[in-house]
């Protein structure tokens, strides 16, 4: 089962652009200093292949993934043309979901825009703000972690991810 999150969409966006944003809510969001560097690549095919294009516009866009280099948690983006929708499904681990997160409240921030959970795997209702949704799930601990899996097993998720 898939744990996904939409934002409504009011333009094109290029995801490129948008990969520093993620990377830095990312840290902030596992309390870690190093910012960890983000990839993008394309499904097509039932193959993974290097993003061309990195515009998300409508139906007939590509279906992104966001990656963290050197770790095997992917996150899926496509668009219907009204909402972008994050798809977490492959490794249901904390740092999957922190990463599907991270997306989401970047893209939020970028289009002042309110986050869909209709399942309410990461806050209590079924929106929320961007900054909402992140002081709901952030790591709390003063402790530094070791490494951003370590980090992302302290985040305050909701639903069960095992």
């Amino acid at each position: 089962m898939s744990v996904d999150l939409s934002i409504k969409i009011t333009t094109p966006i290029h995801l490129r652009r948008l990969l520093p944003d993620v990377a830095r809510i990312l840290a902030d969001l596992l309390g870690v200093k190093t910012v960890p560097t983000l990839t993008l690549d394309v499904l097509q095919g039932g193959r993974r292949l290097h993003a061309e294009t990195d515009e998300l516009r409508d139906r007939s866009s590509h279906f992104f993934l966001v990656s963290i280099r050197g770790e095997r948690e992917t996150v899926g983006l496509q668009t219907d043309g009204e909402h972008l929708n994050i798809v977490m499904a492959a490794m249901r681990t904390p740092l999957e979901y922190g990463l599907g997160a991270a997306v989401a409240i970047a893209v939020a921030r970028e289009f002042a825009g309110r986050i869909q959970d209709d399942g309410q795997f990461f806050f209590p209702s079924v929106e929320a703000t961007s900054e909402e949704m992140f002081n709901e799930i952030r790591v709390q601990s003063e402790i530094p972690p070791h490494s951003l899996r370590e980090a992302a097993a302290e985040l305050r998720l909701r639903g069960n991810y095992e």
